[in-house]
């Protein structure tokens, strides 16, 4: 999985010249998306979103993303939002409430640290969500292309990875 990531990073961005931001959940698609870039010795930082959802939990993840990064001598940023009250406020539902907290402090974060690109670690089962997601709402054709490898800033190096290809990767 190392050298296909490599690989597919590389057709996207020069990960040489540029630095980037990774988006860390804490998740195992985040942490294997810090492990790759680690071991590929990339110029990286870490975010880390808290949008106070799931209480102790929530503090729990944003702990152990510290860590880690603290452990690989990466930066880390990290942000808590009031995600209940910013989607009552702004009558979205708490999933696009917590998308714009979170990329509007990446671009933010982005900006003022001068990093060049924002890294998610979304998967191919992220594509085909989002494609059933998109008929069922009744999209038009530009809804059925699913997640861009690349659109702006933003880098989902993983795209030709499955959920099963990351569980393995990481297990091993």
């Amino acid at each position: 999985m190392k050298s296909k990531f490599s690989n597919e990073l590389s057709r996207i961005v020069d990960f040489n010249t540029h630095s980037f931001l990774l988006a860390v959940s804490g998740g195992i698609d985040s942490m294997v998306l810090v492990y790759l870039f680690k071991e590929a010795n990339i110029n990286f930082s870490i975010a880390h979103c808290n949008f106070c959802l799931r209480g102790k939990e929530s503090d729990g993840d944003a702990m152990f993303v510290e860590n880690v990064s603290k452990k690989i001598g990466v930066d880390y940023f990290n942000k808590k939002f009031n995600t209940n009250v910013f989607a009552k406020v702004n009558k979205l539902s708490i999933q696009m409430a917590a998308r714009q907290l979170r990329y509007d402090w990446f671009k933010d974060l982005m900006s003022k640290k001068k990093l060049d690109f924002l890294v998610t670690a979304h998967h191919y089962n992220d594509i085909v969500e989002t494609f059933f997601i998109n008929i069922s709402r009744g999209t038009g054709i530009s809804g059925l292309t699913g997640i861009k490898k690349i659109e702006g800033n933003i880098i989902r190096p993983l795209l030709s990875f499955t959920k099963d290809d990351i569980i393995d990767f990481s297990n091993k």
